[in-house]
């Protein structure tokens, strides 16, 4: 996305939307989410219709029961979280970063 005035611009093509929203179906999360070994941060955005949200909400307790060491982070922002909390979700990943340099004794 780019901006444009008060807007956003979508840049991806139709065909590259249509290709990541295929991989997001097709992936089992629950079958990978177990299986992160290293420190790991879920970030989740509030914004967005009530019905969306209780999905949000299951999703995030779930996540918590399959994979308890990965951090959920929530944001009180629309979906895109990094173009409307930027310096947030650069420090959340500096924190995890620093985090895996220091778990992998880097």
């Amino acid at each position: 996305m780019v901006p444009d005035g008060d807007a956003f611009i979508l840049t991806l093509t139709a065909s590259s939307r249509l290709e990541l929203l295929r991989g997001l179906y097709d992936s089992q999360p629950e079958m990978l989410w177990p299986h992160i070994d290293v420190p790991a941060v879920a970030l989740l955005a509030r914004d967005g219709p009530a019905s969306i949200s209780s999905w949000k909400e299951h999703g995030a307790s779930l996540l918590a029961e399959l994979a308890p060491n990965v951090e959920i982070r929530w944001f009180d922002t629309p979906h895109d979280i990094p173009i409307f909390a930027p310096a947030e979700v650069a420090a959340v990943i500096e924190r995890v970063s620093s985090a895996a340099t220091a778990s992998s004794g880097s």
